[in-house]
């Protein structure tokens, strides 16, 4: 039969001993008492354990600033101690736990910022929106004022630092701008022989850049034909979207395409003023539109002799004012 002391030996345990299946030892007993309070009378004293009515055991979480407790609204001090909360980095945002339910840690990225997702939603939150597929009209992103936005660094795809209200006038227009004026100044090429009524006076010839752009349109507002020969003589101003030949100079006019043909506008006599040395005629309000030749800001003029005339090879000017679209 054991001894005392064999059983006091049995029952107690070695410090750091594993633990074995069937051992022996004291239980350790507690005191249900449904509402706390103190069961020992005097600081010091022995007490027991003591657990609620479901049996779990009353502890004491402190609140001070060496305890793992905080109260809740209480003002942070420097070197309060705490409980770290841990987050694992995961570079690429994956899940880290297999079931829905089962328990998962905080992730980060590989500068330490926390993952989060924004619940889809109609009221005060972004949520899940592709900004790049909103569709143009009055569905802004929040209150926008774009007065105060901030300066946008110069750049290949962007406007950069513009103040748009200070930029000066000048030819760089904000996209594809109408209303531009061009004036075009051509020395007419003509033959030099004794013409009759119908001769061309002078080939079909280019005027030069007179659009805003290639294949552009625009109206005739104005021609001046300056006559540097003094003639003063009956002419029509043949005006074409392409270079189609309106016959021979010299040679009665005949054109096989009158389709090319933008509009005529005949200068008479009466239409010069005599500035003693030469003649000048103004043709205001002209009105004919105009159609660049395929590809190109140019147009093509011939011009017919109406009456008997004789000029040198750069005797006439015609200066063309065109208002572009």
């Amino acid at each position: 039969m054991p001894t005392v002391a064999e059983n006091i030996n049995e029952l107690t345990k070695t410090e750091d001993v594993a633990h074995i299946s069937g051992d022996k030892g004291f239980q350790l007993l507690a005191v249900r008492n449904d509402v706390l309070a103190a069961l020992a009378g005097t600081d010091g004293d022995y007490a027991p354990l003591q657990v609620d009515a479901s049996g779990a055991l009353f502890v004491n979480v402190a609140t001070g600033a060496a305890d793992l407790g905080k109260a809740e609204d209480a003002v942070h001090a420097s070197g309060d101690t705490g409980v770290q909360i841990l987050a694992v980095r995961n570079d690429t945002l994956a899940a880290l736990a297999t079931t829905d339910g089962d328990y998962a840690p905080l992730q980060v990225d590989a500068n330490g910022a926390l993952f989060v997702k924004l619940a889809s939603n109609t009221g005060v939150d972004i949520g899940d929106v592709d900004v790049l597929s909103i569709a143009a009209g009055d569905n802004n992103i929040g209150n926008v004022d774009v007065v105060t936005l901030p300066a946008l660094a110069a750049g290949t795809n962007n406007i950069g630092d513009v103040d748009v209200l200070t930029v000066a006038a000048g030819e760089t227009h904000v996209g594809n701008v109408g209303g531009e004026c061009a004036l075009t100044r051509t020395v007419m090429t003509l033959h030099t022989d004794a013409n009759v009524s119908n001769d061309v006076l002078a080939a079909t010839q280019v005027v030069s850049a007179c659009l805003r752009v290639n294949d552009g349109t625009g109206i005739i507002q104005s021609i001046v034909v300056q006559d540097d020969d003094d003639n003063g003589a009956n002419i029509d101003l043949v005006f074409m979207d392409a270079n189609t030949s309106i016959g021979a100079e010299s040679s009665t006019v005949s054109m096989a395409d009158n389709d090319t043909i933008l509009g005529i506008v005949h200068v008479a006599t009466s239409d010069y003023v005599d500035m003693i040395n030469s003649k000048v005629a103004t043709m205001a309000n002209v009105g004919i539109g105009i159609k660049g030749a395929t590809g190109t800001d140019d147009i093509y003029l011939g011009i017919v002799a109406r009456n008997t005339s004789t000029y040198s090879a750069s005797g006439i000017t015609v200066s063309i004012f065109v208002l572009n679209d």
